[in-house]
């Protein structure tokens, strides 16, 4: 098996959930191995990291969103260019169980394809 580099490709991922469920902290945790305990509201980050799999160079971009959605043509647009999802909710509200339950709908209408990859993450953040 050879070890070079043959093709590269990009995959976005988004993290949606109701705001302060902990979406940040939990991308912070996974690129940088460290957790600030302080809310800080996110308005829109794009991360981005590079790996190497069986020879092909793949890009992940990984999309913190907001969580407020003001502008839901935006919301759309991050959808239709994304490939896989990670809804967010706290395990200690309710609601933000449900936030995720309606983008899981909304995500599946919009992608028009009941095989995107979706994850849903239930946090405890605080």
């Amino acid at each position: 098996m050879s070890l070079a580099v043959k093709e590269k490709t990009t995959v976005r991922l988004v993290f949606f959930g109701a705001a302060g469920v902990g979406k940040t902290a939990l991308i912070q945790r996974f690129l940088q191995d460290k957790f600030d305990p302080k809310y800080k509201r996110t308005v829109e980050e794009l991360h981005s990291i590079e790996n190497v799999i069986d020879g092909v160079k793949i890009k992940i971009e990984i999309m913190d969103t907001s969580g407020s959605y003001s502008f839901p043509a935006m919301k759309k647009l991050c959808i239709r260019n994304s490939d896989a999802f990670a809804l967010v909710y706290s395990i200690d509200d309710p609601e933000s169980f449900e936030e995720v339950r309606r983008l899981r709908d909304e995500v599946l209408e919009i992608k028009e394809d009941k095989c995107t990859p979706i994850v849903v993450v239930g946090n405890s953040y605080g």
